[in-house]
């Protein structure tokens, strides 16, 4: 894998992007600090693409350019130019730099706001980004881990050297683990995991990563598989605090806060209803799990405890919720899991014997 130096320097300094391919490319991934100003919009890339495979690559050209009227190409270099001005130091591509992109920087030349090509465009940056978790995957790892409730992703974000893999994927890895915001696109996920990583390998210059265990499989995403391989073969460090502070934790971080995110999105009424969706929800997606009877008991444990906190804020009554899940549900599973991967464990400790340990 040969780096490049012209493609790191602008993931590293988060160069703004002008990214001229289709809305429908655009959707299935892109990389941050990007706005799509399309050169041809989906319906004209349709056509283009089909004069393409039945008349070849001249018949093609001819209707873009077509399609591409003096009059529409007038509005739409307006639109580049204002995203130039606003963005000096901005950079341009299309899929593979050709073409598409290649019009853009001629019509921004020659009406005296120039914006510089990406050569190998959107095709070029995504494999860099392959190669950056290859690359990174390499680097010594630590993986942090702990039965649910002792803080593990808090922890995390405290050390100058993690990457929080959660945070990227907008899911907390459990049957909890998705709220409001919607998990990005595989490929978006992607890219912005190697982008953190290699600015944790250059930029930061750190030693090792330190991630928190994880299955590969994140809500509806993966996790690459170089990465999560090299995972399960790094040393864990086990974060371990008392039960009293677990529910505490759990208490407060899926519940409280939960609440409060949604009511501060979508109003009180709206944002308590998805609230309770969201606990009903993520209840049925282990229903198979705990079985129909457990189950059954849960759901009324929860919803009694619902409309005790949405009709008198008072959140108690999810504790019994709580311990029910993590003493016959999350413990076990956990402690199976960590079985398994024995030999791994590094240190075990309370937050501050890991902060030390991690300073070592």
């Amino acid at each position: 894998m040969t780096e490049r130096p012209d493609l790191q320097a602008l993931f590293l300094e988060d160069t703004p992007l002008l990214d001229v391919r289709a809305e429908v490319e655009f959707a299935k991934g892109a990389f941050p600090h990007t706005t799509n100003l399309p050169i041809l919009t989906d319906p004209e890339r349709e056509q283009v693409g089909t004069t393409y495979k039945q008349e070849g690559q001249e018949a093609a050209i001819r209707l873009g350019h077509r399609l591409v009227n003096p009059e529409v190409r007038v509005q739409r270099l307006a639109r580049w130019q204002a995203w130039v001005a606003a963005n000096p130091t901005g950079q341009l591509y299309c899929f593979r730099g050709g073409m598409r992109s290649a019009l853009v920087e001629e019509w921004l030349a020659q009406a005296g706001t120039p914006c510089e090509r990406i050569p190998g465009g959107y095709k070029a940056m995504r494999q860099y980004l392959i190669e950056e978790i290859e690359r990174s995957s390499a680097l010594p790892l630590v993986v942090l881990s702990g039965r649910t409730g002792t803080g593990k992703t808090h922890l995390l974000n405290e050390l100058p050297d993690s990457v929080d893999l959660e945070g990227h994927g907008h899911h907390r890895g459990s049957a909890f683990g998705r709220f409001l915001e919607q998990q990005p696109t595989q490929i978006n996920f992607e890219n912005t995991l190697a982008i953190d990583l290699l600015k944790r390998r250059v930029r930061d210059g750190v030693p090792r990563l330190v991630l928190e265990d994880e299955s590969r499989i994140l809500g509806s995403l993966h996790i690459p598989l170089a990465l999560h391989q090299a995972m399960k073969e790094s040393p864990i460090v086990v974060l371990e605090c008392s039960y009293e502070e677990r529910i505490a934790t759990v208490l407060e971080d899926y519940f409280i806060s939960r609440h409060r995110e949604a009511v501060e999105a979508l109003g009180e009424a709206s944002g308590s209803q998805a609230f309770r969706e969201y606990l009903m929800n993520g209840l049925n997606r282990i229903r198979k799990r705990l079985g129909g009877e457990r189950h059954s008991a849960l759901s009324t444990v929860l919803s009694d405890a619902l409309d005790r906190f949405l009709g008198h804020a008072e959140s108690q009554g999810f504790i019994p919720f709580i311990e029910s899940l993590l003493k016959d549900y999350y413990d076990p599973m956990y402690d199976y899991q960590l079985s398994l991967k024995a030999d791994k464990v590094a240190f075990r400790g309370d937050r501050e014997a890991i902060r030390d340990w991690f300073r070592q």
